[in-house]
């Protein structure tokens, strides 16, 4: 049956994709996957479709008068429903791979953005420490010759503590 012939197509198409999919970069993947998905949705509809016209013929008088029709839609019939399980067990699949590779970009972007509000913390050190040295009142330090360099020390020792907690903690 032609069905079967190209459910073996597509399930080279998705074996590739599946290995396409792993180092993906762009969208061009997930177009394919969607196009395979969507043709067999379609793929699906036509062979419940046959499967609804052959099965009333096998108990039709009219065209079931010899051995060798009866044998020949009895073989249709299996063939459909064999070809109907496949397919749906191919739609099956590219859905898992779907959701799977939906979950695998989802949790790139948690740990992208995980990582970058770690920097943003670490970041925000100085810029505080900055700006409470930057007010009109009287603090400490603000009489030393060398009270730039030792805020500067000290906010550096601050950020670097807090690199090391962050990464203990497995946030950057």
């Amino acid at each position: 049956m032609t069905y079967n012939r190209f459910l073996k197509d597509i399930t080279a198409q998705v074996n590739q994709l599946e290995s396409e999919l792993q180092v993906a970069t762009e969208n061009k993947q997930l177009y394919q996957l969607m196009d395979i998905q969507k043709g067999l949705v379609y793929f699906n509809a036509a062979l419940n479709d046959n499967l609804v016209v052959l099965q009333p013929l096998q108990k039709s008088k009219l065209i079931m008068n010899s051995t060798e029709s009866q044998s020949q839609l009895h073989d249709n019939i299996v063939e459909t429903k064999q070809a109907l399980t496949s397919t749906k067990i191919q739609l099956q699949i590219v859905t898992q791979i779907s959701q799977i590779f939906s979950a695998i970009v989802s949790n790139n972007l948690n740990i992208v953005m995980k990582i970058l509000t770690s920097i943003t913390v670490v970041l925000t050190i100085p810029t505080i420490i900055g700006g409470l040295y930057g007010m009109n009142v009287a603090l400490p330090f603000e009489d030393q010759p060398t009270a730039f360099w030792v805020i500067c020390l000290i906010t550096v020792i601050i950020c670097w503590i807090s690199v090391i907690f962050l990464r203990k903690k497995k946030l950057l």
